[in-house]
């Protein structure tokens, strides 16, 4: 009886260790995606803050521009092409 309780042990020992083992090892790829993952969405943030960064600049310009053309008088043709055929 003692020997059958003891082959027992063994069998479900050796099948939870091997369940143990093939658990760690998907861990431990969960892991490895998840940091590439992490990596990966960092970079994608920092070239969002660039291109946020580039679209305020060119907002700026563009402002900067139409209120120059609002504040400046329209150009006066020279006398000289006014009326002649």
């Amino acid at each position: 009886m003692n020997g059958q309780i003891l082959a027992l042990c063994i069998v479900f020992g050796t099948l939870f260790w091997l369940y143990a083992m093939a658990r760690l090892k998907v861990e431990g790829k969960d892991r490895r995606y998840n940091d590439e993952e992490t990596e990966i969405i960092q970079e994608l943030h920092r070239g969002l803050e660039k291109m946020g960064a580039r679209i305020e600049a060119l907002e700026t310009l563009l402002l900067d521009q139409a209120e120059y053309r609002r504040t400046t008088p329209p150009p006066v043709p020279p006398r000289e092409s006014v009326g002649r055929i």
